[in-house]
């Protein structure tokens, strides 16, 4: 097991690469719904159900994933990593572990990931998500304890079963990598030592993350969090341009196409209900966003605007900021 930040550090300086003809990162939303209220999350302004949550039909799913696989196909690669993930939780979809075998058995992934509380896993669930094809868990705990449980996320946790099902997994999950996080606002002083103690034996990576501003219809204030503090503990980097708009893609469940993963409402660019994905990500919009960020004139973006978001996410290696005329002259 190792400590570390949970970011793949074999990587190229992304400016080398881009523009991408494939995304290197895919995220596919399947659930809106969560069981968690955690208080750094927007699902801790909502009192009932949102009449906008939605649950994905196995027909949107399988529009959605073949959408991403002529993407594949037409830009002759695959993506990097898709990752099951999203403002809900993914594990309240009954249909997940047929939704990872689909992805695996139509190999347009070299990874497949998934984002979860994991306080839903059962053994039953563990062993259909490992043969499913499952290549990374990445479990988001909220504490050490029932208490901070109840505190953070707003879930009476039956603590010793969650135990037993990450261990379960561990000692099953064949190659599936596992990756245990947990955010700085869920451990007390002097707790960060037990976590990783408590954790380690049944991970392959643990981390202890950084609360950021995400959320919109989130207090931040009421919060305590760091100002200008990486997510993943790199030395914060003020910077221009986001690297995410270059790499990476997210499809919601109505469909909307969001190419940045550290804010929500996300900056959209098209809905596959409407466009095909591979116009959507070569198309006008697109570029123009990505050339108004490497012009230093992310402001006229208006989701973009007050946004600093992705300084905190960004891998030092994403950032494009020396090399934005370089950049531009291959998307002229």
């Amino acid at each position: 097991m190792e400590k570390c930040n949970g970011r793949d550090n074999n990587r190229l300086p992304l400016y080398k690469v881009v523009p991408l003809i494939v995304p290197f990162s895919v995220g596919l939303a399947v659930s809106d719904f969560c069981n968690f209220r955690c208080v750094y999350c927007k699902h801790s302004t909502i009192l009932e159900k949102s009449q906008n949550d939605r649950m994905l039909s196995w027909d949107e799913f399988v529009n959605m994933a073949n959408e991403v696989e002529s993407l594949c196909i037409r830009g002759g690669q695959k993506v990097k990593v898709v990752t099951i993930c999203g403002t809900g939780e993914p594990l309240t979809h009954k249909m997940l572990p047929q939704m990872i075998r689909y992805i695996k058995e139509h190999n347009w992934a070299e990874r497949i990931e998934l984002t979860t509380n994991g306080s839903l896993l059962t053994h039953d669930l563990s062993d259909q998500l490992v043969e499913a094809g499952l290549t990374r868990l990445i479990v988001s705990v909220q504490g050490i304890n029932t208490k901070t449980y109840r505190d953070v996320c707003g879930y009476d946790i039956d603590y010793p079963r969650f135990i037993n099902e990450l261990e379960y997994f561990y000692t099953h999950k064949k190659k599936c990598f596992v990756y245990i996080k947990t955010v700085d606002i869920a451990l007390k002083k002097g707790e960060q030592g037990k976590f990783y103690d408590m954790f380690s034996p049944f991970a392959d990576m643990v981390n202890i993350e950084s609360v950021i501003d995400v959320f919109d219809d989130v207090d931040y204030s009421k919060i305590t969090v760091t100002d200008n503090k990486s997510r993943y503990g790199y030395t914060y980097d003020e910077r221009k341009c986001c690297h995410d708009i270059f790499m990476r893609l997210h499809i919601e469940t109505d469909g909307s196409v969001g190419v940045c993963s550290c804010k929500n409402p996300a900056l959209h660019i098209g809905n596959i209900n409407k466009q095909r994905l591979i116009d959507i990500w070569n198309g006008d919009l697109h570029r123009k966003y990505m050339k108004l960020h490497l012009m230093g004139r992310k402001n006229e973006i208006p989701r973009c605007a007050s946004c600093d978001a992705f300084a905190k996410t960004g891998h030092p290696l994403d950032n494009l900021d020396q090399h934005a005329d370089e950049i531009l002259q291959r998307l002229v």
